[in-house]
């Protein structure tokens, strides 16, 4: 599962996750790497564009 919760500078936190999304993919089950990275097409005129990441938290989903 992926969770997560975005929401603007100076806004307090949402009470519950505001994205969320599932893979049941047997390929993506396995051990792997975790990555987080941001991309803002060429387009963008309202710059700059901040992406903050905090309390981050990484582990291993329990097992059925």
């Amino acid at each position: 599962d992926l969770k997560g919760m975005v929401r603007p500078e100076g806004a307090s936190e949402p009470a519950e996750w505001t994205l969320t999304a599932t893979d049941a993919d047997t390929a993506l089950q396995g051990s792997g790497q975790f990555g987080v990275s941001s991309y803002g097409t060429g387009s963008i005129t309202n710059g700059p564009v901040i992406v903050l990441v905090d309390d981050l938290i990484v582990r291993a989903a329990a097992r059925p």
